[in-house]
């Protein structure tokens, strides 16, 4: 058997030398030791191992060894590739970047006239202008040429409107110098008839007295001296109106009521005669007594109090200021019990908002009655009071003395209010028959009052109502 050399891997060397009594080891030598050795090239696959860095030497690679595009860019450390190993002219304008030359890579005096584009000489917005070594004049040179070239859209635009309307300007400066003959003749006409100007001044001058006398008469003219209007005298609140031939007075349209009315002092409040559908604007503290309101839209300044004294107020809407509701008696005897003229008042089917609404039974004498009705309607305000002036309403021996008296009565009534307002010395919370009412929490539903004590029989005076499906909120801002 021959001996061999070496492993069976395929990256090393295997050289087989003859076994002893071998005759022919001149070819055996050739084939099984020098071939193997001279086709072992470090190039693996059989061949023995690749040749690490280390087994080189420093250069040993050179140009020739390398083939062609065998070095890629991954291969080549990142700045080693210095300025010497570029050759003059290698790198051409592909190989650069879109703005990958910067300032600092261009040297002083280095951009000379050929570099420069033919056209623009050299872009505006490619030159820094706040360089240090530039004065203020080039400075703003700059700043002035990267302002016309950021508008030069705008300035083309302009430029071709121009050009679009120049048979306009064209035209009309045609059309002033065709005229301008009339304009120099319409100049002299003036001048030449100025004599004819002054003498018609003069003229109305020397007439004054005439126009003067004539103003007069004109200033004194009546619609019944025009040829076109009736002579017949109107009534109140009547206009004027065309009948076809002539202006005749006639019934005003808008009678039935709308306008707006100011109340401003108590005259205005004496002298206004109610109309549905009015609004009044009421601008100073005013009472209206003895009156009905039917839907009307009531507006009251604020801090400005409006007093309905023994008034029907229905379907209306008051807001604004304060508003005080109140009956008045007259009965000035406290031995003895009213039983006629009972002074009452009423609100109906009416919407309230106002700072502070007052519902008040005022009496002259301790036993004077006053009967109070609120029905289908809702207050909603800052202060609410309901009472009377005097502590009591009747004299007798029984809380029913008066059976000629109604009692006050609240039905479907709503009232919201912030506070209950304060019953001072000489003043008592009034009570009523209440049904179906809905009250803030603040309110006081008062059903029983006991009165002034009558010493002559030993009775309390009494006021009674009672109270049906009545319910309080939490609500406490109006």
């Amino acid at each position: 058997m021959a001996d061999q050399i070496g492993t069976s891997s395929t990256n090393s060397l295997l050289i087989i030398i003859p076994s002893r009594g071998d005759v022919d080891w001149d070819q055996d030598i050739k084939n099984l030791c020098f071939e193997p050795i001279s086709s072992h090239d470090h190039t693996g696959n059989g061949n023995g191992h690749t040749i690490g860095t280390g087994a080189l030497e420093d250069g040993a690679v050179t140009h020739p060894k390398l083939g062609d595009a065998s070095v890629k860019e991954d291969k080549i450390f990142t700045g080693a590739v210095t300025s010497s190993k570029i050759a003059t002219g290698a790198i051409t304008s592909d190989k650069l970047a879109t703005g990958s030359v910067t300032n600092l890579k261009i040297g002083d005096a280095q951009v000379d006239q050929p570099k420069l584009d033919a056209a623009l000489n050299i872009l505006i917005n490619k030159i820094d202008p706040m360089r240090a070594d530039l004065t203020a004049a080039e400075t703003q040179i700059i700043f002035d040429g990267i302002n016309i070239a950021s508008n030069t859209t705008n300035i083309a635009t302009n430029a071709a409107s121009i050009v679009s309307n120049d048979s306009d300007i064209a035209a009309n400066a045609v059309n002033i110098a065709t005229n301008d003959n009339d304009i120099a003749t319409n100049a002299s006409n003036i001048s030449s008839n100025d004599t004819d100007i002054a003498t018609n001044a003069s003229n109305i001058f020397g007439n004054s007295t005439n126009i003067s006398t004539n103003s007069a008469a004109i200033a004194n003219l009546e619609l019944s001296d025009l040829t076109n209007v009736s002579s017949t005298s109107p009534t109140a609140g009547q206009v004027l109106k065309w009948g076809g031939s002539e202006w005749a007075p006639g019934t005003d349209a808008s009678a039935a009521g709308g306008g707006l009315t100011v109340i401003a002092n108590q005259t205005d409040a004496n002298g206004y005669s109610t109309s549905e559908g009015d609004t009044l604007k009421i601008t100073g503290t005013v009472t209206f007594t003895d009156v009905t309101f039917n839907k009307l839209n009531i507006y009251v300044d604020d801090g400005i109090t409006l007093t309905f004294n023994s008034s029907d107020v229905a379907e209306c809407k008051i807001t604004g200021g304060n508003v005080i509701f109140k009956g008045t008696s007259s009965h000035s005897s406290d031995s003895t019990v009213q039983t006629t003229g009972i002074d009452t008042f009423s609100i109906k089917r009416s919407q309230i908002f106002c700072e502070q609404v007052d519902i008040l039974q005022e009496l002259a004498e301790q036993s004077g009655l006053v009967t109070t009705t609120v029905e289908d309607t809702f207050i909603n305000c800052k202060t609410y009071r309901y009472y009377t002036t005097h502590t009591s309403i009747s004299s007798g021996g029984s809380p029913d003395s008066n059976p000629t008296a109604s009692l006050s009565t609240f039905n479907n009534v709503t009232i919201i209010a912030q506070s209950e307002g304060t019953i001072s010395s000489g003043q008592t919370k009034a009570v009523a028959v209440y049904s179906d009412i809905l009250v803030s929490n603040l309110s006081v539903i008062t059903t029983v009052r006991t009165l002034l004590f009558d010493a002559a029989n030993g009775n309390d005076d009494q006021e009674e109502g009672t109270k049906t499906n009545c319910n309080k909120i939490s609500t406490t801002s109006a």
